[in-house]
């Protein structure tokens, strides 16, 4: 549904360092634009160089989980 009262924008940065409260961001520059937050920051390993920009992957977060399992299970003797 297309409307010659709006002025239309396709930029995928949802204006960059040059936002705008005169322009609407189309539906698909916003899809991009989410698209790539969802996956910018995700990170599949933790170390001491991560940061908190950062978000770990489910997986990461599940082989954590079974490192530190495994290393509670060696100080306890537990196999």
């Amino acid at each position: 549904m297309a409307s010659t009262f709006l002025n239309l924008d396709t930029d995928t940065t949802l204006g960059g360092n040059s936002a705008s409260n005169s322009v609407v961001s189309s539906q698909a520059a916003v899809k991009a634009y989410a698209d790539t937050k969802q996956t910018s920051n995700l990170v599949t390993s933790l170390s001491s160089a991560s940061t908190d920009a950062q978000y770990p992957s489910a997986k990461c977060v599940y082989d954590l989980l079974g490192d530190v399992e495994s290393a509670i299970n060696t100080i306890r003797g537990v196999s």
